[in-house]
């Protein structure tokens, strides 16, 4: 491990990129001239092996040509020799003896042709039905006129048929295959080639002149070239004719039928080379050149596709000498350049080693020594500038731990003003600044204006005003921790808000001396600062409304159970008072009627309708109890019909002019929210009932959006709203907006004093809609 460490050290060095930096420069125009006059004398050796190839294709090419034209001009000679045409006037007549002659003599000429040109180990004629006349082989050297009885019918052989279309003059060649005797291979393997023209006489065709040429004396002329390269002669399908492995040749349908090809063999090039084309390609690692000798332009178009396949480090080895030796040259030149560099970068590293031994000193949290300064040079400056970056380090250091231990103080208030004035305590510690002012912009009327709620000293003059207020008003829209900066002449003012709750933002205004306040460190400092602040009293804001939450359901728990005490009390009342009486009243009839039923049955009748009567009473007190603690008709009917039978029974007792508006649309209201709804509106006619004193009151309930709003009014006293929430004794206010709450929704209590009240509610019918409970107001008054 230690080990690689150095290695990385080393890597990391000065000296070694001094180094690196000066092989760069030495090296670079060395190298670029070297790669580039290897890259262009590369490709030049690189063309020139290839062309000197491309040179020795096209000349075996010219070869091959140079003999298919020679078997051309002698087929056409053979097609008009004076036996020939003596012939064919001959056997036009009845004189059997002079055709027999002529076929003799043409024996003869073909026998004497046949001679003088070994390569065609077959000469011979046949007539218009495709009957041999005079036929000569050659083997070995010698040939022989093959007698009359020995000759055969070959009227039905391709080369026939091809010839005896062709017009005057044209020649047939057929394809290079292996020669086949009354329809077997001939043994050993005799590859052929047939030239065929055509004999007319008289304009009439009168048969065909057939020259098999041998194959191998074509064949000769592409032999493998010798080392490693293979030299090998395709047809147009890529059915070897020539190569080096004979076990691949004459892999044809028509021949050995074996499949092997230059299709099988080389897959990734074999479209190209069989495209009938000259080029050069290079694939897997060798270096195909091919040339096409077409020799029959006829559809369909036959070619024959001479190629030389070679391993690439066989063929470019000139190419791969002079590469070697050029890197090798390269090579020496870049170690001697490396050496040189080496001392040179050494004399220049020595002072840089020093002062990193001091770095990694500091490094180690020692700020206390100071490095000497021992030249005058680039080095010796940044040595000075070190020292001082170590000062202003340390100086830092001991700002941000005396802002931590600052800000876990005022993290540790919940005190709203005790926290603004330790956020003013600290700027004054850590910041170089004359004044600090922190304000809030309080809404009165359609204007706003700051209203100063921490500052350094009290101002005997009377309140403070901000010394730029359109820089104030900007800094509202600041992020906390941004500031807006105002230049004056000499000094300068700040502005950075500091959120004092969620929706309600304070603004600092610093003034200061215009070099030092706008130092970046110190701007980064503020800026902690203020997100620091914001913070803690965000977390006072959050503690002051919890603390109100608690007392006032304190007193709304308080309330309730009393009223539900004092309810079970009047129901106890109610019951003993009225129903129990009217129920033993009940009692004591039916018991007279039972004793009076034999003795005066008159009387006891009338006791019996008294009895019925008093229970009719009784049932119908019993009623009147039920309903006070759970509207039936919101059971029976819906809420719709039990507030309307709410509604009026309210209004005859307190005749008021009543307007009701419901526009429900067929909604679907769960149980609770019904309830919720019944008891809101009840409460809330209750309270207008004894306390309005006014004579319109109006209900408007309406559903949109999943949700149902309910908005009573009336047009009594009113009163002063932040007065009564003061008070924690009015649970009814309070009680309808904890019903709301409950169930997600929102109360919301509108009321001035001589304009009446208004109680609008919103409740969700959906789970899908989710609370519209609003956050509660800031319990701060003055901002």
């Amino acid at each position: 491990m230690m080990r690689w460490f150095d290695i990385r050290r080393f890597l990391a060095s000065i000296r070694t990129k001094l180094l690196v930096a000066a092989m760069l420069v030495v090296l670079a125009p060395l190298l670029g001239t070297a790669f580039y006059g290897n890259w262009f004398t590369g490709n030049v050796i690189k063309k020139e092996v290839i062309r000197s190839s491309h040179d020795e294709l096209g000349r075996r090419a010219q070869q091959i040509e140079i003999f298919l034209e020679g078997v051309n001009n002698d087929v056409r000679y053979l097609a008009h020799l004076n036996s020939l045409n003596e012939y064919l006037d001959a056997s036009n007549g009845d004189n059997t003896d002079i055709m027999l002659r002529w076929q003799r003599q043409m024996g003869q000429d073909f026998l004497i042709f046949a001679s003088s040109h070994p390569s065609y180990y077959q000469v011979r004629y046949l007539d218009a039905s495709g009957q041999e006349i005079a036929r000569v082989d050659s083997r070995g050297g010698r040939s022989a006129i093959v007698p009359t009885e020995q000759l055969q019918d070959k009227s039905d052989r391709y080369y026939f048929i091809e010839g005896a279309k062709l017009a005057p003059g044209d020649i047939y060649i057929s394809p290079l295959d292996l020669n086949r005797e009354h329809g077997q291979l001939e043994k050993p393997l005799h590859p052929v080639i047939r030239y065929v023209t055509p004999v007319f006489r008289n304009n009439v065709f009168s048969g065909v002149v057939v020259v098999n040429v041998e194959g191998n004396d074509l064949l000769k002329f592409v032999q493998s070239a010798e080392g490693e390269s293979v030299l090998i002669m395709a047809d147009q399908n890529g059915y070897y004719l020539a190569h080096p492995d004979p076990a691949k040749r004459w892999g044809g349908p028509t021949d050995l039928n074996t499949g092997i090809s230059i299709k099988q063999d080389f897959p990734k090039v074999a479209t190209a080379l069989l495209a009938g084309q000259s080029g050069d390609i290079i694939a897997d690692g060798e270096v195909f050149i091919y040339t096409t000798l077409h020799y029959w332009r006829r559809p369909p178009q036959r070619y024959w596709v001479i190629m030389r396949a070679e391993p690439v480090n066989a063929l470019l080895a000139p190419l791969f000498d002079f590469r070697l030796t050029a890197g090798l040259i390269l090579v020496a030149a870049i170690l001697v350049a490396f050496l040189l560099t080496a001392l040179l970068a050494r004399s220049f590293t020595g002072p840089l080693l020093a002062l990193e031994r001091g770095v990694q000193k500091m490094a180690q949290g020692d700020f206390s020594g100071q490095l000497p300064v021992q030249s005058n040079d680039e080095i010796g400056q940044l040595t000075a500038s070190f020292n001082e970056m170590a000062a202003l380090t340390r100086g830092y250091f001991e700002q941000m731990d005396r802002l931590q231990a600052l800000s876990m103080k005022i993290s540790s208030h919940v005190q709203r003003d005790e926290i603004l004035q330790l956020t003013i305590a600290t700027i004054q510690e850590l910041l170089p600044v004359e004044d600090v002012t922190i304000f809030c912009l309080t809404e009165k009327g359609d204007d706003a204006f700051p209203v100063v709620v921490a500052q350094t000293t009290e101002d005997a003059s009377g309140p403070r005003t901000p010394l730029h207020m359109d820089s104030l008003r900007q800094s509202l829209h600041l992020s906390v921790g941004e500031m807006i900066t105002y230049r004056e002449t000499d000094r300068v003012i700040c502005y950075s808000p500091l959120r004092i709750s969620t929706n309600r933002r304070a603004i600092v205004e610093l003034i200061g001396n215009q070099m030092e306040v706008l130092d970046a460190w110190h701007c980064k400092l503020l800026s902690t600062l203020m997100a620091q602040g914001s913070i803690a009293l965000e977390n006072a804001d959050l503690y002051q409304r919890l603390a109100l939450h608690r007392e006032k359901l304190r007193h709304l728990v308080e309330e309730l159970m009393t009223a539900q005490e004092e309810e079970r009390r009047m129901v106890a009342y109610d019951i003993h008072d009225g129903l129990l009486q009217y129920l033993v009243a009940t009692r004591l009839l039916l018991r007279n009627y039972a004793a009076l039923l034999e003795q005066n049955p008159d009387a006891a009748h009338d006791l019996l309708e008294d009895g019925m009567n008093q229970l009719a009473t009784a049932i119908n007190e019993g009623r009147r109890i039920i309903e006070g603690m759970r509207p039936t008709l919101l059971d029976d009917l819906g809420l719709e019909a039990a507030l309307r039978e709410m509604a009026q029974t309210m209004v005859r007792r307190a005749e008021w002019d009543f307007s009701l508006e419901m526009a429900l649309e067929d909604a679907v209201i769960p149980p609770t929210i019904e309830i919720t709804a019944f008891r809101i509106v009840q409460e809330a006619l209750t309270n207008a009932y004894k306390y309005a004193r006014g004579e319109r009151l109006a209900i408007r309930l309406a559903v949109a959006e999943d949700v149902l709003s309910i908005d009573v009014q009336d047009w009594g006293e009113g009163f002063v709203l932040e007065e009564v929430n003061a008070d924690l004794g009015h649970v009814g206010l309070a009680s309808m907006q904890e019903r709301a709450r409950l169930v997600g929704g929102v109360c919301t209590i509108f009321s001035h004093p001589g304009e009446g009240v208004r109680v609008f509610v919103r409740l969700p019918l959906t789970q899908e809609i989710g609370a519209l409970v609003e956050d509660e107001e800031d319990s701060r008054t003055h901002c």
